[in-house]
């Protein structure tokens, strides 16, 4: 069950009024030792093959993504590097100290948004 918790916000646009919306709570998180115990078990790989294999493939994955090349893993989805930027007027105006950063997204693989289409919710009290 995905917890969720019910937030007030204000409809700043017209009424001032609260509504209330369904809030994602955070319920834990897999730390990596579990995250590698659960694959080598699943696997039959040793945790330490697991684990060296993680370790590579973030690496494999910051470096193909500094490039501007996407990352497809299979079952699970493509990474692709986004950045953001100040606007200009026009293109010799910019600079590029304009560009705020650089974030990672994510988009699903059909398996993995599938497992999303099965999911029950449940409220967490306070």
């Amino acid at each position: 069950m995905f917890p969720y918790r019910l937030t007030p916000k204000k409809d700043t646009l017209k009424t001032q009024e609260h509504f209330y919306y369904a809030t994602a709570i955070k319920a834990g998180s897999l730390e990596e030792e579990a995250l590698i115990a659960s694959l080598s078990e699943r696997s039959k790989l040793h945790p330490v093959d697991c684990e060296r294999l993680l370790y590579h493939l973030a690496d494999v994955m910051g470096e193909t993504l500094m490039e501007g090349k996407t990352v497809s893993l299979p079952n699970l989805g493509i990474f692709r590097a986004t950045i953001s930027s100040k606007g200009v007027a026009a293109p010799k105006d910019f600079k590029k100290e304009f560009i705020k950063g650089l974030k990672i997204a994510f988009l699903p693989h059909k398996r993995m948004k599938n497992k999303f289409k099965v999911v029950t919710f449940g409220p967490v009290e306070d």
